[in-house]
Order: structure tokens, then sequence, then C-alpha cells
């Protein structure tokens, strides 16, 4: 079973692992984040806000996977799949610090799609809003590079 489909790691450690990894690279602020259907009550995604320093400024990122379960889970379900939802997010960004520390990519393009977006121009983070536009024909297209060539293709 790969690691990210169930874990028994207790929440509480893998928020610890997670303080660990990003603490050291520049992070200001971190908490968890709950977010509630407010008919339901039941909680739709969990995860991580938190605020790092990038080119001189504090970046607020906000790191969410969905909990899809049904009306009928029971505590143990959910308990479950909140566990695996944060051991989610640790093996993510486990992987992309240790990606930025051998050089592969900065830390902050690597967290580029999770920047958070305010409230006020939609709410969620940076990647909803791209992939939104993607679906509703938004993005602006852009120039291409040809394959096997130094010519620009003019994206339609």
């Amino acid at each position: 079973m790969p690691k990210c489909q169930s874990t028994e790691v207790p929440t509480g450690r893998t928020i610890g692992a997670i303080r660990k990894i990003l603490i050291p690279r520049g992070v200001t602020s971190l908490g968890t984040i709950d977010d509630v259907d407010p008919v339901s009550h039941q909680v739709t995604a969990v995860g991580l806000g938190f605020a790092m320093m990038v080119r001189g400024r504090e970046v607020p990122f906000r790191f969410t996977v969905p909990i899809k379960l049904g009306r009928n889970a029971t505590q143990n379900q959910r308990a479950q799949a909140e566990r695996t939802a944060y051991r989610n997010i640790y093996w993510w960004l486990e992987n992309a610090v240790n990606l930025a520390d051998i050089g592969c990519v900065e830390l902050e393009r690597a967290l580029l799609a999770w920047i958070a977006i305010p409230d006020s121009a939609g709410g969620g983070n940076a990647g909803d809003h791209i992939l939104t536009m993607l679906e509703h024909g938004g993005w602006p297209a852009v120039p291409v590079l040809m394959a096997g060539t130094n010519e620009i293709e003019k994206g339609e």
C-alpha cells in the first residue's frame, strides 16, 4: 500500500514533523485549517496555513486536502481520513524541500500553487484560481518553443 493511503501516525506527530521541515526554511507562522460544511457541520478539508519569507516579503500559503466521506462515516473513519490527509501534506512538503535542498527547484517555486488568495479575491489558493481560468478559457495564450527548433509558435 502506498504511504499516502492510510496511516496510524497521530496528526500531532505529523504536524510536529511538518514544523521541523518548514520553520528552518523561513516560515514565520503556522496553523492548522479545518474547512467545515455549514449545513452538515462536517469537516470537508484539513490542512495548513502558513506564512514564509519569500524574497523579502511575508507570503501566506494555504495547503488543504479534501476529506471525502459520506454522511454515515464513523468517527474512526473521519479520524483516519484526517490523519492521512495531514500525512499526505507532510510527504508532499518533504519531497518539495528535498528537491529544493539539492538544487532542483527553489522552494518558493515549488510552493507557488499554494499561495493563499485573499477572501476578497475569491479565497483558496493560486493553483485553484489557475485551474479555474484554464477550465473557462481565461488563461492567456503564450508562445511555445517548437520541439527540435528555435522557432516560437504562437499559442491560440
